[in-house]
């Protein structure tokens, strides 16, 4: 089964969950996106996107939820690539999160938290009859 990218989950995510991660509070400090992911009208974006380009995210945003109405992850991981070709504001948002995962350090923080609530998938292993089998992911990371 395909796997979403970052850009493409985090779009889903925004998408079915009305704004997250952008609605907590962490999270906008970490992405320093202070005013949200799409500030109100007039607030200027702390991501530095004009108004075009906060438009041509959007429109992206638009785009995408089409393909979630359809159900089908292949068809929106397809999309989530294809469109950066198609759509102006899919490009500035792949790069957005692409350059932001790194400088935000969401893998390393997330690599933490599974580490010390002793749920990495290392230790989870280490307890296990076959160590060398990794669990599925589905048991660990609700």
């Amino acid at each position: 089964m395909p796997s979403h990218y970052v850009h493409s989950a985090l779009v889903e995510m925004f998408l079915e969950c009305k704004g997250a991660p952008w609605t907590f509070a962490r999270w906008r400090e970490i992405t320093k996106c202070h005013g949200g992911l799409f500030p109100e009208d007039g607030a200027p974006a702390s991501h530095n996107w004009t108004a075009s380009q906060t438009e041509d995210v959007r429109t992206y945003f638009h785009r995408y939820s089409k393909h979630i109405q359809a159900r089908d992850l292949q068809a929106r991981l397809s999309f989530s690539l294809t469109s950066v070709q198609k759509a102006p504001g899919a490009e500035l948002w792949r790069h957005f999160v692409i350059n932001g995962w790194k400088s935000w350090k969401i893998h390393d923080r997330i690599t933490r938290v599974l580490i010390q609530k002793r749920l990495h998938p290392c230790i989870l292993a280490s307890y296990s009859k076959t160590p060398d089998v990794l669990l599925d992911s589905a048991y660990y990371i609700p």
